[in-house]
């Protein structure tokens, strides 16, 4: 018998904020993400191992069944792809090495924001810069 158990909430790692539940059959345990499980009991069937769901509002955290909507996993990775060329770029040399580099602008926003130093090309920089 099939026992359900969730949704609870990854607060740590890639899936932070995204909801998954504990399936128990026969004494096995696995877990699958809540909008996975709700695509299923909606369409009746196990998505096959090329289906994702996708959320339509990209927003990880809402899953409304009318946000849900079931893609391959070419055309997720396709409407991932357009998504990343529509991404904002903001270009700058870094301070430290002096190497002309680009970063997304919303994060590097974000880090003024915090107050940080940079943006530097990466870690290694970030680490070697020494202030004003």
């Amino acid at each position: 018998m099939l026992r359900v158990n969730g949704p609870y909430v990854h607060n740590s790692g890639p899936l932070a904020g995204r909801r998954y539940v504990v399936l128990t059959d026969n004494g096995k345990r696995t877990t699958k993400l809540y909008s996975r499980h709700l695509m299923e009991q909606h369409l009746g069937r196990v998505l096959d191992t090329d289906e994702t769901v996708d959320h339509i509002d990209e927003d990880k955290t809402n899953d409304d069944l009318s946000n849900l909507a079931v893609l391959t996993r070419s055309e997720n990775a396709k409407k991932s792809a357009a998504l990343r060329l529509s991404v904002e770029w903001y270009e700058f040399i870094c301070p430290v090495c002096e190497t002309p580099s680009k970063k997304e602008a919303r994060k590097v926003r974000h880090n003024r924001k915090q107050g940080k130093a940079g943006p530097f090309c990466g870690r290694s920089c970030a680490g070697k810069y020494m202030g004003p």
